[in-house]
């Protein structure tokens, strides 16, 4: 035969002020403010009840970055990353990444320059098409 069970109760916690209100986490409940760059003349203090007040959008600056992944041959890499470590001191390349951004930027102004008179192509947030070119 089993024996009842008890239920049992974590102790050593320190118990919660209050109950937490979800309800303005949702996105349609959220409140944003109207212009992207309005802050609260007073903003509300944090209390575990009611909805906290959302951050404003930030505008776009170099300082956002992003995530990329790409394939390279793995000669190129390698011969990128001996570059990198040799001459990241000669051109204040603080990272690999600033390396590589740099890079990009280079072959960037470069297809600009032959294809678009120097003019800069307008920014793309379009998906780029998964895998390689068919045909």
């Amino acid at each position: 035969m089993t024996e009842p069970t008890t239920r049992r109760q974590i102790t050593g916690l320190i118990p919660r002020a209050g109950e937490f209100d979800v309800t303005g986490l949702t996105r349609d409940t959220r409140q944003v403010p109207e212009s992207a760059n309005a802050q609260p003349a007073d903003p509300a203090p944090l209390s575990n009840t009611g909805p906290r007040p959302v951050a404003p959008l930030l505008p776009p600056t170099e300082s956002r970055k992003v995530n990329v992944s790409v394939y390279l041959p793995i000669e190129l890499r390698d011969r990128a990353r001996a570059a990198y470590r040799a001459t990241a001191h000669l051109h204040d390349d603080n990272s690999w990444s600033a390396y590589v951004a740099h890079a990009v930027e280079l072959l960037t102004q470069a297809r600009e320059h032959e294809h678009h008179h120097g003019v800069p192509y307008a920014p793309d947030q379009q998906s780029l098409t998964p895998g390689r070119p068919l045909g």
